[in-house]
């Protein structure tokens, strides 16, 4: 059965191809997909909010001082913007030459859609948010021991462990609010998954329990 559009909403952008990952600019309404097709490589294209295109980059690399091999939809998490929506994030799971795979931030920008950073070799992370003055991305990393959520200063280098959770218990999607003072992300319970916040003091409070959340 196809559900029918409701009435007040329309397509902007009629076709993002076969798979697409999408962030949204709250300060100026803008969005960036990433996307793939059977007729196209992956591609990065930011819009503005009407839908008018802005800019667009193609995500695939061949020569040899190329700083990702793999990028698209499915490696791809994370993604949002600086709170000035000067620039967009996101986190990249590529390959190593040994065949493994290593997680890696970019830092995008939005005027031109050029990659202008990538630091590489962040072991085996999920992609959460940048903070709104862009110096500061959190990200779920997996590690024997468990899962944390760590947050890295993207100029120092400078990494604090916000949570940590023991092995099998799932969580995603972390992001600050805008004053740097509560995280909020999702964590997957019996009942299926729900929604935390964790304070800037290091307290944690469930702000659901029914599993309704589709994470």
């Amino acid at each position: 059965m196809i559900r029918a559009r409701p009435a007040d909403q329309h397509a902007i952008v009629p076709n993002v191809g076969q798979m697409a990952r999408l962030a949204v600019d709250f300060s100026s309404g803008a969005f960036a997909v990433i996307s793939s097709g059977n007729e196209e490589v992956a591609m990065l294209r930011i819009y503005e909010r009407d839908g008018t295109l802005r800019t667009q980059q193609k995500l695939a690399r061949f020569g040899t001082d190329r700083e990702w091999i793999i990028a698209d939809p499915q490696s791809v998490s994370g993604l949002s913007f600086t709170g000035d929506g000067r620039f967009l994030f996101l986190m990249n799971e590529d390959l190593t030459p040994l065949g493994d795979v290593r997680s890696q931030i970019w830092k995008i920008d939005t005027a031109t859609s050029e990659v202008i950073r990538v630091w590489q070799n962040l072991g085996r992370r999920l992609g959460g948010s940048i903070s709104n003055d862009g110096t500061r991305y959190v990200s779920v990393e997996f590690e024997p021991s468990g899962v944390r959520i760590v947050e890295r200063n993207v100029e120092t280098g400078a990494e604090e462990s916000l949570v940590e959770l023991a092995p099998g218990i799932s969580v995603g999607g972390p992001a600050w609010n805008p004053s740097h003072s509560q995280l909020i992300y999702s964590q997957l319970d019996d009942n299926g998954w729900n929604l935390v916040v964790r304070s800037k003091d290091g307290a944690v409070d469930r702000l659901t329990t029914d599993g309704a959340f589709n994470y």
